[in-house]
């Protein structure tokens, strides 16, 4: 386990099964009137829907402009929110 880079993350796939999967995560994002743009850490760019996100949509420009990227989530601290890396890369909407 030492050759392990930090840039992975385990995933637990049996009781005594590990593999090791890169991270993927945030870099940068950016909130459009209708999407959120995140660029990841391999150089993707995901386009997301805002409307996957209420408290996104139901926010004013000022609180929707206010956010950190925290690598595996977006967060706004004035709305007391976040989107997930799992939701933006798997289209996970609602969760």
């Amino acid at each position: 386990m030492s050759d392990v880079n930090a840039d992975e993350i385990v995933d637990i796939v049996g009781e005594n099964e590990l593999i090791y999967v890169p991270r993927n995560d945030a870099v940068e994002a950016q909130v459009c009137d209708d999407k959120l743009i995140v660029k990841t850490r391999d150089g993707r760019e995901v386009r997301t829907p805002l409307s996957w996100f209420p408290f996104l949509v139901n926010a004013s420009e000022e609180q929707r402009q206010k956010f950190r990227v925290l690598g595996t989530e977006i967060f706004w601290d004035d709305l007391d929110n976040g989107v997930s890396m799992e939701v933006v890369l798997l289209g996970r909407a609602g969760t």
